[in-house]
């Protein structure tokens, strides 16, 4: 029982910055950024989204403020690092986050002193674990209803390489929470998403066997290929088209609430002297009011 207890919480450590910090920053499914519009169109972002999930300017504010006050030193080298080498500031920032990360779990998972037996943590620490595993059996459930052979492969590591199960179920998370999340919002695109993943997939596979057939076979391959990039592209426009077409529907939704408020506001402004005079009325108590007795 103490060791399937000890593996739980070591797994729920590692498996914290993943689903936690991961889903915080993640883009919503059909929502078109600024980013995305100018980057290339056959750039591979998990789960065929063209999105990265990435640390905001605020939370690197919000990690460096928690250095401060747990290791200066190492935050002043961040902070002229930022200056002087943005993409390894990235890198190093990023592993600031994991780290603090499990400290907050690891100091989560100790009992408070003088607390009694089963008390609940002040901090709220023990929810935050509760969340953060319900969230995880989700996901496993997820890919057993929906990617058998994944959630096969995660089971069989689970128990035998936890820190190999973690890795391996982050990446799988990056790849499926896409997927599952536009499951929830946008079916149609779910759908898209998955048959990316599967052309994806499919020419992985067929670049590798382009790196050892022989010449007699490489010009079939390259048709195949030909033909599953062309796949590629109408689904990356299909996808393109559902965000521009909720994107419209949000816009136009917002459009009918600015005529709404105008109209309500040139009512208010028209019936200003009427308005001043009914609530004078009500505050000096000459109003006509009904008494039931």
């Amino acid at each position: 029982m103490r060791s399937a207890t000890k593996f739980g919480t070591y797994m729920l450590i590692l498996c914290a910055l993943g689903l936690a910090i991961g889903a915080a920053l993640r883009p919503g499914p059909a929502t078109a950024t600024a980013a995305e519009d100018k980057t290339d169109i056959w750039s591979e972002k998990p789960g065929g989204t063209g999105q990265i999930v990435q640390l905001t300017d605020l939370r690197i504010d919000q990690i460096l403020t928690q250095l401060d006050k747990q290791d200066p030193k190492r935050a002043e080298e961040l902070k002229q690092l930022r200056k002087d080498n943005p993409r390894l500031f990235r890198t190093k920032i990023s592993q600031a986050a994991h780290e603090l990360a499990l400290k907050s779990a690891g100091a989560g998972a100790k009992k408070p002193e003088g607390s009694a037996s089963g008390a609940k943590s002040p901090t709220g620490a023990g929810r935050w674990r509760e969340h953060i595993q319900k969230r995880h059996e989700e996901m496993l459930l997820w890919l057993e209803e929906n990617y058998p052979q994944e959630a096969k492969k995660l089971t069989a590591l689970r128990e035998k390489n936890p820190e190999m199960y973690t890795r391996r179920f982050n990446a799988a998370r990056q790849v499926y929470d896409p997927i599952r999340t536009a499951q929830e919002n946008n079916p149609e695109l779910a759908e898209v998403l998955k048959a990316d993943l599967e052309l994806l997939r499919h020419r992985d596979e067929l670049l590798k066997s382009l790196e050892k057939a022989p010449e007699s076979k490489r010009k079939k391959l390259r048709v195949q290929l030909a033909e599953v990039v062309a796949d590629r592209f109408d689904l990356i426009i299909h996808k393109k088209q559902l965000r521009y077409d909720e994107l419209s529907s949000r816009i136009e939704e917002m459009q009918k609430k600015v005529r709404a408020q105008r109209a309500e506001l040139n009512t208010l402004k028209q019936g200003k002297d009427k308005a001043i005079d009914a609530r004078i009325a009500e505050l000096t108590g000459q109003s006509e009011k009904i008494t039931w007795k």
